[in-house]
């Protein structure tokens, strides 16, 4: 099976693997730390000493557990019902249901895997969106060099907020003679002229 996303380019200071064929001998999701090899997906007993392109990746089978150790979405409430919505909605359009989800370094991105996909990629979360091979409500068309992806945008972060502070209007101050607005002085302009 190959990956979802389809992109190379950089989270941060860390590569968002490539698209791979998923060359995994077993099949149950996976839940804990492993050594794997990002091209094959295959678990590297022995880690970088068996194979240098080993990277640990930290599984887990429960997505709101996975979201919690992976920390990047901080317990935002409104941000993590939205992600779970945008993965839901996914694993629905796909006829799929996701199964593990893992990450290489807390707060980078996170990846989610399908039932179908034999431990690759098919949806890649990140702070601020979710990005995906396939359009569904709400998703922005996106280009990468590779070919095209949707990107889900997730709500701004909680302490984000503005804080507006409302000010008194200014006063408007009038001639009761001759009905003009007063000048910054003070003075009325029809009293002015009359002398």
């Amino acid at each position: 099976m190959t990956d979802a996303a389809n992109m190379s380019k950089y989270n941060g200071d860390e590569l968002i693997e490539n698209e791979s064929v998923s060359e995994a001998t077993d099949s149950a999701a996976r839940n804990g730390d492993f050594w794997v090899n990002p091209q094959t997906h295959a678990i590297v007993e022995g880690g970088k000493k068996a194979d240098a392109n080993a990277k640990l990746r930290h599984y887990f089978t429960d997505v709101d557990a996975a979201i919690e150790a992976w920390g990047a979405y901080k317990g935002d409430a409104a941000v993590i019902r939205r992600a779970k919505a945008v993965l839901e909605t996914l694993a629905s359009d796909l006829g799929t249901t996701f199964t593990e989800y893992y990450y290489l370094k807390k707060s980078g991105y996170m990846v989610a895997a399908s039932s179908h996909s034999n431990h690759a990629g098919v949806a890649w979360m990140h702070k601020g969106q979710i990005n995906h091979r396939i359009r569904i409500e709400g998703s922005l068309r996106m280009d990468s060099t590779k070919g095209e992806y949707f990107t889900s945008p997730l709500p701004s972060m909680g302490s984000a907020k503005a804080a507006i502070k409302e000010t008194a209007a200014p006063a408007i101050k009038m001639c009761q003679k001759h009905f003009y607005f007063l000048e910054s002085d003070g003075t009325c302009p029809g009293c002015s002229a009359e002398g």
